[in-house]
Order: C-alpha cells, then sequence, then structure tokens
C-alpha cells in the first residue's frame, strides 16, 4: 500500500510542480489541460494521463485501507475524478457538464468521507487552509480548493497505511 500511495503523491506533486513552473498557477488544476494543448498538439493528454494516473492508486489504497462498510464514498470519489479526466476539455459543450459535475462530487465525497469517518480536524484544517488561498489569491480560488480536498485525502490516508 505504501508503495501505491507514495506513486500517486508522486505523480501529483510532479505534475502540479511541473505545471506550476509552467503557467504560473491555474484558475483550476482542469486549467492546465488547456495550457498544456498551447503549448503543443494533443499535449493535453498529459492532464488526463495525471488524472487516471494519480487516481487509480490513489482508490485502490484508499479502499484497501477501510474497513468494507467504508468503500462506497472512497468509490464514488475516485470514481467521478476519473470522470473529470476523461472530460478534461471542460471548455466544451459536450464534456463541461461530466466535468463539473464530477468534480464537484469527487470533492464533497472526499470531505462527506473525512467527516464521517476520517479524522475531521484534518478535513477541517485542510478546507479553512485552501480558504486562506481563496481569499488571499481570488482569481485561484478553486485551485485552492481543489488543492484543500487534494490534501485532506492524502493527510487523511497517511496513518492509516
Amino acid at each position: 500500500m505504501y508503495t501505491l500511495f507514495f506513486m500517486s503523491l508522486t505523480i501529483f506533486i510532479v505534475y502540479l510542480t511541473v505545471s506550476l513552473m509552467s503557467f504560473g498557477v491555474p484558475t483550476s488544476l482542469s486549467e492546465t489541460y488547456y495550457h498544456w494543448e498551447e503549448k503543443g498538439r494533443d499535449l493535453g493528454i498529459l492532464f488526463t494521463s495525471f488524472i487516471w494516473g494519480m487516481t487509480f492508486p490513489l482508490m485502490i489504497v484508499w479502499i484497501e485501507v477501510l474497513p468494507n462498510d467504508q468503500n462506497f464514498i472512497p468509490f464514488i470519489a475516485s470514481a467521478s475524478l476519473m470522470f473529470v479526466g476523461a472530460a478534461s476539455a471542460f471548455k466544451a459543450s459536450l464534456t463541461n457538464e461530466v466535468h463539473f459535475t464530477a468534480a464537484l462530487i469527487a470533492a464533497l465525497a472526499s470531505y462527506i468521507w473525512a467527516f464521517a469517518y476520517g479524522i475531521p480536524a484534518i478535513a477541517f484544517a485542510t478546507f479553512v487552509l485552501s480558504m486562506v488561498g481563496v481569499v488571499v489569491n481570488k482569481d485561484n480560488k478553486i485551485f485552492w480548493l481543489e488543492m484543500g480536498a487534494f490534501a485532506n485525502i492524502y493527510v487523511q490516508l497517511l496513518p492509516l497505511l
């Protein structure tokens, strides 16, 4: 489980670091899809590969370390996040609703799980920290909320490994 967890975390950190160094702080993590597309033809696939490459091992860890009766919410959160990657072109009318609905479900499910089964203090702290990012940098509020949701899950899972 350690290997899968740190593989997921490494993919997250590397993609985030490269994207931030290349484009600065985006309005949302999903916006990096369009930044990569501008860099080169079909480079947007990096966003989809990142989401799937980060989420699949994380889902395995998240489900495996929990009792069976707690697996439903992590599965929904992870599956929704994979839909975000599949519908990466969120500005297109065909994928817009899928992308935003899946992103909302993933974020809400991660916090619902954290407050119901995890450590509520961690969920609260990551949410408050993301809100600080929102207040300080209003242009990138979705990005900071996303970072809070991801930090919440990674920090919640670490003691369960």
